[in-house]
């Protein structure tokens, strides 16, 4: 008997690079012993950005390759999801989400130079500069003996790139991309995922047919509201409801990072201050369409740890700290009104038979990064994107969730 199987991502930053590892291994693992099929994907901030590009993959499945109908090649849809996670987090900026070390990218700056147009050198120059100057300078902003943490105002930085813009009386959207985090993250997911097409399949679907669920993170900054985008959104107010490039960047944006999104009439900060990752709503993703499709499982991806080994004393540990638990306080929730109905339905206060409820025991299982490295990860390291860094947290991920496939008896 196949296994329906939900997974949640939560967010991280690039400690969500372990997501991309998990799932890579999730989707490329196809066991006899108890095969599982993925049903829905929901994810917060980096972790929604890893869920989307597992689940665009998904949804390719039995498509041609060369997009004509007939009897040639079809597409592997959890192939194509290992494959776009993979390039996203390991090609370098702007093809990607990594960069290299400074001193890499200066080597090939100055071989450019040499021997072609080195514009695109120089762009990837400063990316790594940029990334280098955070985590160098970072820990010093939040020593315990300033007591104080410096930072970038978004709206400042992009109405100084903006001014710039005007005065020298050109577009710069090669200092426009590196600064305006907004518009980098969308010009990134939009080279891998045709949000058209997206929201084509899923207005076929809502007629006819059927996808795996994507549930989308985010919090309504002004009201006060969890926001869930989702791919089985009306397709009257997908543009507000469902899954589109500014949905996910809202998803996305972290306010010291980066401005708010502006989605129809709302404005949304990331999803770490609501649903982190969305989990409440998975159990019932389906119904009442397809029910039978609903999970019988739930798979978390946890970036944040539960527990700390030791006091955060310094300004940039105690502010992580506090975000790690606020963005497990709701998970905790979510987690526990599932359980609790599991426990209803094994004490017979609910009868699951019943058709009229539809309540199910829905299996809660974790996938968290190793302790050995979750004890070297610095608070500034979720900003890093260099590719040795991403690596390691990517095949952290590839490590931890064979254990746990063979820990849960699917391998």
């Amino acid at each position: 008997m196949t296994v329906r199987v939900a997974i949640a991502c939560q967010g991280g930053g690039s400690h969500t690079a372990f997501s991309a590892g998990v799932l890579k291994t999730l989707l490329r693992t196809r066991p006899k012993k108890k095969p599982f099929d993925i049903v829905a994907l929901s994810g917060t901030s980096g972790g929604a950005i890893c869920a989307l590009l597992a689940w665009y993959g998904l949804i390719q499945d039995g498509r041609s390759v060369d997009g004509e109908e007939g009897g040639g090649p079809t597409i592997d849809g959890r192939g194509e999801a290992a494959a776009l996670l993979s390039a996203f987090w390991t090609q370098e900026w702007p093809e990607g989400n990594a960069t290299k070390s400074s001193r890499e990218a200066l080597r090939d700056f100055a071989e450019s130079v040499r021997t072609r147009d080195p514009r695109s050198a120089t762009a990837r120059l400063f990316d790594s500069l940029r990334n280098d100057l955070v985590q160098l300078v970072g820990p010093w902003m939040s020593n315990p003996a300033f007591g104080v943490n410096v930072e970038l105002n978004p709206y400042f930085v992009s109405n100084l790139v903006e001014l710039a813009a005007v005065r020298t009386g050109r577009p710069l959207d090669t200092l426009q991309s590196l600064w305006d985090a907004q518009r980098a993250i969308k010009e990134l997911l939009t080279a891998y995922v045709d949000f058209e097409e997206v929201a084509a399949s899923a207005k076929a679907a809502a007629t006819s047919g059927f996808l795996p669920a994507l549930h989308i993170g985010a919090v309504d900054v002004l009201g006060g509201d969890f926001k869930v985008f989702s791919s089985t959104a009306d397709p009257v107010m997908w543009s507000t409801d469902g899954i589109t490039a500014e949905t996910v960047v809202a998803s996305t944006a972290l306010p010291t990072l980066m401005r708010a999104v502006t989605v129809g009439a709302a404005v949304y900060w990331d999803g770490l201050f609501s649903q982190n990752p969305p989990v409440h709503n998975l159990p019932d993703v389906h119904s009442p369409k397809h029910p039978d499709r609903n999970p019988d499982e739930i798979w978390i991806i946890r970036i944040n740890p539960r527990r700390r080994a030791e006091e955060p004393r310094d300004i940039a540990d105690i502010h992580d700290r506090r975000n790690e638990l606020a963005g497990n306080i709701s998970l905790a929730h979510e987690i526990r009104s599932i359980r609790k109905i599991n426990d209803l339905l094994r004490n017979g206060v609910i009868d699951g038979r019943r058709d009229d409820h539809g309540y199910k025991h829905v299996e809660i299982r974790e996938i968290g990064i190793s302790p050995a490295l979750a004890r070297k990860l610095e608070p500034l390291s979720k900003l890093d994107r260099k590719t040795e860094f991403i690596d390691r947290l990517i095949a952290d991920g590839e490590r931890q969730a064979t254990a746990a496939l063979k820990e849960w008896g699917y391998v």
